[in-house]
């Protein structure tokens, strides 16, 4: 196939839709010929191009916020009740907030009971951080937008730990 010749694309250009000429020029893969005729296009239009793919981001954003209740709330909102909302992504749901909460927990948790002398203390920190992080882990999956495994892996790994969690309790007694 020829490459097209600058009246071609021009033509194309100008038969193409707003949307679709930005789509084209962010893709890249444009010659700079190609890139500068489609700017002009966009510029006899009355468009600037940045200011335009600015303003669609945005408005992308928006729409993604809008269509998920819970992503976007106030940032200045307790941590603490946004994590329980599940508005934190799926790595630090799993990781920080799981793992690196839980070993914090179990430390915490630990401390006071060598302390005090209450291991009621110990179930009652860790005990309670676990169900909280599950709680978050879980709900942070239903908002996730990656790869399906995942989100499957996420789920299945707190089926299991709510699981061993409930076997450690009733081995406690």
């Amino acid at each position: 196939m020829d490459k097209p010749n600058k009246e071609e694309l021009e033509s194309r250009y100008r038969e193409s839709g707003t949307d679709d000429l930005v789509d084209l020029v962010a893709g890249g893969g444009l010659t700079p010929e190609a890139k500068e005729l489609a700017h002009k296009e966009l510029a006899d239009r009355g468009i600037d191009y940045d200011v335009y793919q600015s303003e669609r981001e945005k408005s992308d954003a928006a729409e993604f916020i809008a269509a998920r209740p819970g992503y976007g709330t106030d940032p200045d909102e307790n941590v603490f009740a946004r994590l329980w909302q599940g508005d934190v992504p799926l790595p630090i749901a799993f990781w920080i907030v799981y793992w690196v909460g839980g070993f914090v927990a179990l430390f915490v948790g630990a401390a006071i009971a060598e302390l005090s002398g209450l291991v009621g203390g110990f179930v009652l920190i860790s005990g309670g951080y676990t169900v909280y992080s599950l709680i978050v882990l879980w709900r942070s999956t239903k908002r996730y937008q990656g790869p399906n495994v995942w989100r499957n892996g996420a789920q299945f790994f707190v089926i299991i730990a709510w699981i061993s969690f409930i076997l450690l309790l009733i081995e406690m007694g």
